[in-house]
């Protein structure tokens, strides 16, 4: 083989390995379903901006699609779990009979934390969950009709 084809073949298999590394979530929300009809589905989104949504029941539109969000929203959101203490927030006590489960995951810094609650959120907790489906725009995929806490 000749030395430029070899060095064209090792740069590409290099930018191949280097694009199917798998990305690092930041944020997650997921919302999960209840003996009504509250909408099962979850928001992930990466470390580049990309969103991946998976609805599951009782949304607009079932199945995974993928967005983006811009490095601006992304750093919004990321200050915005900063200035709210997510890492401090306790982990919900008790969960209401008939309200979907909530679990918000954040990850920042080699920190992970991931907090679940059913009908139990603090407001600063529950803002930064609307905060999540407002930037994705989960709207979209969702729809309007949302299970009241």
């Amino acid at each position: 083989m000749k030395l430029p084809i070899l060095i064209l073949f090792l740069t590409t298999a290099a930018s191949l390995a280097h694009a199917q590394q798998p990305r690092e979530p930041v944020i997650s929300l997921e919302r999960t379903g209840c003996l009504g009809y509250c909408p099962s589905y979850t928001l992930t989104i990466y470390e580049d901006g990309m969103v991946i949504y998976n609805g599951r029941a009782y949304v607009s539109v079932k199945g995974t699609h993928v967005s983006k969000i811009s490095t601006a929203q992304l750093e919004s959101l990321v200050n915005r779990f900063l200035a709210d203490r997510f890492f401090e927030l306790e982990e919900s006590r008790g969960f209401v009979v008939d309200v979907p489960l909530t679990i918000t995951t954040f990850v920042h810094d080699g920190r992970k934390k991931t907090i679940k609650e059913a009908g139990t959120a603090s407001p600063s907790l529950r803002a930064l969950q609307d905060e999540i489906d407002r930037t994705t725009d989960s709207v979209r995929w969702v729809g309007r009709r949302r299970h009241k806490k």
